[in-house]
């Protein structure tokens, strides 16, 4: 997380993970399963 220093990819990346979390938890969500 070192990279992550501007304020602009913060919120980016957090977008990228909190959108991906329910993908990678599909059986979980019960999105993809």
């Amino acid at each position: 997380m070192v990279e992550i220093r501007p304020a602009s990819s913060s919120p980016l990346m957090l977008a990228l993970v909190l959108a991906g979390l329910p993908s990678w938890g599909g059986p979980v969500s019960g999105g993809s399963a």
